[in-house]
């Protein structure tokens, strides 16, 4: 549903998307994503489909120009974003992904049980394993494994009409929700590293931003926010502080340095939680600055301002919501800011009758 606006100070309000959460949305799981890595049971049939189709749906086989039929090892997919972007997708219904580490087993060609649903890119089929990564994207991890011949798929995969069904009933996501940027960098999900150590258990690499104490203020926040968001030191952009009364919540959200016209927040309901999340193009982080005919670089080693890009953010309230909630958000001028308005759920007036059915 659209987000009301006020006109605040005399400017124009902005038309926010302010989305609902679709039916199946309110039936995801149970556990949040900070407790992903508990050991899970062993996978069954619906699991091991999904992991299965994820990674056939989502990422391709790129064979050489000059010869289709041969697999082109020259180009590769990182397996720590691969596995990221899994998990992301099921972020909410982590009762039907694979733990971490049958995650890394699977993708390593193990099969599990007597299932036929394998990791589809075997090395056996010709998709070798590497350490070849050179990239500042994943600098702090320790000889990234890579697997070559594969490309993350761009436009929305063509699939069968009934493995669609599935794949949406499992997950409530549509089979032409690409994992993106922001999935790629979902690392929340990986066991929460020690300060002392240079990388996590779970591979999770370890800047400067990461070794703190899993206690303090930073720590809590870095596990809510994504895409470019997560690869600056703040937080400056995106930081929150919630309000509240007996009849709702007020979350003040800062967003300087944002196209405007690009913001975008949804919402959606867990089991015990609502979950806002805020979405926008941060404008302010370029390489270099333009201004009165001279040409600035970027010199600060921990910039705050976070580089162009999409960002995102999550705030969680301790409450859930009914479908047809009416939220409402607004452009604060003095703060440079947005102010999210969340009703709470309040006391029928009376008893509602319900329909019987005689079989």
């Amino acid at each position: 549903m659209a987000a009301s606006l006020d006109d605040v100070g005399g400017i124009d309000p902005l038309a926010l998307e302010l989305n609902s959460p679709a039916e199946v949305g309110q039936k995801r799981g149970a556990a949040s994503a900070g407790k992903s890595s508990h050991k899970r049971p062993k996978p069954n049939d619906d699991t091991l489909w999904a992991a299965w189709f994820f990674f056939d749906t989502y990422y391709k086989t790129v064979y050489k120009d000059d010869d289709p039929g041969a697999i082109d090892t020259t180009v590769f997919e990182v397996q720590f974003a691969m596995e990221n972007c899994y998990m992301y997708a099921f972020r909410d219904r982590q009762d039907l992904s694979l733990g971490p580490g049958q995650l890394n087993s699977w993708i390593s060609g193990k099969q599990i049980g007597e299932s036929p649903y394998m990791f589809p890119f075997a090395v056996k089929d010709g998709y070798i394993r590497c350490h070849r990564l050179q990239n500042k994207k994943y600098r702090n991890l320790k000889n990234p494994q890579c697997i070559t011949g594969i490309r993350k798929v761009v436009d929305p995969p063509v699939v069968a009409e009934e493995d669609a069904r599935r794949w949406y009933h499992l997950t409530g996501r549509e089979t032409s929700e690409i994992p993106g940027e922001e999935a790629e960098g979902y690392v929340e999900w990986r066991p929460v590293p020690n300060p002392s150590d240079h990388t996590s258990a779970g591979g999770r690499p370890i800047g400067k931003v990461q070794q703190l104490d899993s206690n303090s203020d930073r720590g809590r926040w870095l596990s809510q926010i994504g895409g470019v968001l997560s690869k600056h030191f703040g937080p400056v952009t995106a930081a929150k502080t919630i309000y509240e009364d007996s009849m709702g919540y007020l979350v003040k959200v800062s967003l300087p340095y944002v196209d405007k016209r690009t913001v975008k927040i949804t919402w959606r309901n867990t089991t015990n939680e609502c979950i806002i999340k805020v979405t926008a193009t941060s404008i302010g982080g370029s390489g270099t600055y333009n201004k009165d005919g001279r040409i600035y670089k970027c010199t600060d080693p921990q910039a705050e301002i976070p580089r162009n890009g999409t960002l995102t953010r999550e705030i969680h309230l301790p409450m859930l919501l009914p479908p047809k909630s009416a939220l409402q958000a607004s452009f604060d001028p003095v703060t440079a800011g947005m102010e999210i308005l969340v009703p709470k759920l309040t006391a029928s007036a009376g008893d509602f009758e319900i329909p019987v059915t005689i079989l």
